[in-house]
């Protein structure tokens, strides 16, 4: 092992500190035990976020013809790691197996022990319902604590410590039948049930797990936010405003996308360093959304009142999509962009039509709302008749006030919503999520 690979490094997983040399940190990234959002750092190092010192790139990009595709955008590429290399070296090997000893009459042992490392035998889909309810192999009347990759033996927590090999940071039990290092029961058991959660088809689960998500939240922003639109909304507190709730339904959006059932605190001691990217991507997903309706606002009323419709219809169909782009991307670019948005509908197949009818019942709130407001106050200048912006101000400062939090809440459900049809189609968009178990 090289000295670069000797060089530990410090892992925060769960709010736990661990230590691993490099090529530990490697087949824990193959293995999923490290995610994106986890921080690590060399001793003596500031921590930072994997992703900042970690390349990422779509594993199925196959030409550069692709790279205008939904998987190549910035944010929502899946995880090759730095054990890419390990990835292609345990493929060679397994190659270099295979060959020798097929000539030995032993095809079959050649690629067992290195092909669970890129797939474990409890996560192939005819052992799902298996593992999920097996026993200790001694003691079949206690639970597992953890499970060989390899054979797929279960040991209880007195057998997995009398087994236990490694030093104090790196502690793992050995299977006494096979040899193979085993895994965390209580992980590979999360893990097949968001498989089974991902393969399941897309529906009405999912709809309530989106309405119930942005429990996770505290009130603070949802308070933040109305008081922000009361004040008129626009200018500085509407720039805060949409700051807040754009992060927040980013955050809604990759968390359900995860497979997460619940939203998650946001770290609002740094948000003003960071607000920039969220902000850009949620005002981009603003114009888009309702770049008809205000193209229609200034000019002749009585075709505005004759193009309405369409310019409505475009705002209800569009959002989830925007939505969706600014969720993986966080890029005002990507977000106006047109093409983009309908590639993403398209990788995601017939989910699709799904998300737009569920989506749709979300929005109802929304149509009503719309239908009562007055029409946009129009004065004359200049032989043109544009909106008048203080009437628009008082407009918005009444609704921000009056259902500002129930508008807060309702978006972040639509992003949640978003994310959980990503989380279904992540196979076909080529992401991560808490169900995948392989590069």
């Amino acid at each position: 092992m090289s000295q670069a690979n000797k060089t530990l490094w410090e892992v925060e997983i769960n709010n736990q500190i661990y230590q691993a040399d490099e090529d530990t940190l490697k087949y824990w990234l193959i293995e999923g035990r490290v995610k994106p959002t986890d921080k690590v750092r060399r001793e003596g190092q500031d921590w930072v976020e994997i992703t900042k010192i970690v390349k990422l790139q779509p594993s199925n990009v196959k030409s550069e013809k692709s790279s205008t595709g939904l998987v190549a955008l910035e944010k929502a590429q899946i995880l090759t790691v730095i054990a890419n290399n390990v990835k292609e070296d345990v493929e060679e090997d397994i190659k270099e197996d295979v060959k020798e000893k097929a000539e030995k009459g032993i095809e079959e042992e050649a690629t067992s022990r290195k092909a669970t490392i890129l797939e474990p035998i409890f996560y192939r889909e005819d052992n799902w319902k298996k593992y999920l309810k097996i026993a200790c192999q001694y003691h079949p009347e206690l639970p597992p604590e953890v499970l060989c990759p390899e054979c797929g033996a279960a040991f209880c927590t007195h057998c997995a410590k009398a087994s236990n090999v490694g030093g104090s940071y790196n502690k793992a039990s050995e299977c006494p039948l096979c040899g193979a290092l085993c895994r965390s029961y209580l992980e590979i058991k999360e893990k097949l049930l968001a498989l089974g959660e991902q393969k399941a088809e897309f529906g009405w689960a999912d709809l309530k797990i989106a309405l119930l998500f942005p429990k996770g939240l505290s009130l603070t922003p949802i308070v933040i936010f109305t008081a922000l639109m009361g004040l008129c909304g626009a200018g500085f507190t509407g720039v805060a405003a949409l700051s807040i709730l754009s992060s927040t339904v980013i955050y809604a959006v990759k968390d359900a996308s995860a497979g997460e059932h619940e939203a998650r605190e946001m770290d609002y001691t740094s948000f003003l360093s960071t607000f920039t990217g969220p902000l850009l991507a949620g005002l981009g997903a603003v114009l888009i959304i309702t770049a008809p309706y205000l193209a229609l606002v200034v000019g002749n009323l009585k075709v505005f009142a004759l193009l309405k419709p369409i310019a409505f219809i475009w705002a209800m169909f569009y959002c989830p999509v925007a939505i969706l782009v600014a969720g993986l991307t966080e890029s005002f670019a990507s977000v106006v962009k047109l093409s983009i948005g309908f590639q993403a509908l398209k990788q995601m197949g017939r989910l699709s039509k799904r998300l737009l009818a569920y989506f749709l019942l979300l929005e109802i709130p929304l149509i009503v709302l719309f239908f009562i407001l007055p029409e946009v106050p129009m004065i004359e200048k200049e032989g043109l008749k544009v909106p008048d912006v203080l009437s628009i101000l008082l407009i918005i400062a009444f609704i921000g006030l009056t259902c500002g939090a129930g508008f807060f809440y309702l978006t972040v459900a639509m992003g949640a919503l978003v994310g959980r049809a990503v989380f279904k189609s992540a196979n076909n968009l080529g992401l991560i999520t808490k169900a995948t178990t392989k590069l």
